[in-house]
């Protein structure tokens, strides 16, 4: 798109290239929605997909398949991590930001902070790799984490160190999804 207005604006045309860039990607992603939903992929995988940063046709398309089967594969997991991602990212708190003090944190928060940070290099390399299988799968190893996360750890706590603390950690744990959906 860049490329493109570059050859407009050679030829004397006057634009606001961000604003037009802007739109003209917009638009394009509209016809990559509707052409998924045309194809039959599910309304949320295409919102999911929608929401991440991929935006090449391709991998658009390429990373609705991944979904589709992961959801295929093992619904059951995939519905429980797509649910642990929905609880928290509605407790973070984006304003705290995501460092974590580990000196806070009990055995599953520890365990959450360092499976989000392997999963969040193991997404990196898979988008950079356009490997979307390897992407879900990435993801998916943090079922377990969060899992235990929520069923050991008080996210409220009165403590406002550790409140804040555990937040920030929900932050990072979302944080791994940004990019993908």
């Amino acid at each position: 798109v860049g490329a493109a207005l570059d050859a407009y604006a050679e030829q004397g045309l006057a634009f606001d290239k961000v604003e037009v860039a802007s739109a003209v990607c917009a638009f394009l992603k509209g016809r990559m929605e509707q052409m998924a939903r045309d194809a039959k992929v599910s309304v949320d995988v295409v919102a999911a997909v929608s929401a991440g940063s991929v935006s090449a046709p391709a991998d658009f398309f390429a990373l609705c398949d991944a979904l589709n089967a992961a959801r295929q594969d093992d619904p059951e997991a995939f519905e429980n991590l797509a649910t642990a991602y929905a609880r928290a990212s509605h407790l973070a708190d984006a304003s705290l930001g995501t460092t974590v003090d580990e000196h806070l944190m009990g055995d599953a928060e520890l365990r959450l902070a360092h499976a989000a940070d392997a999963a969040r290099e193991a997404v990196s390399a898979a988008l950079a790799a356009k490997d979307f299988a390897a992407v879900i799968a990435a993801l998916a190893a943090l079922r377990e984490p969060i899992d235990r996360f929520f069923d050991d750890v008080m996210v409220m706590a009165e403590d406002t160190a550790l409140r804040e603390n555990r937040l920030r950690l929900l932050n990072s744990f979302s944080s791994v999804f940004a990019d993908v959906a």
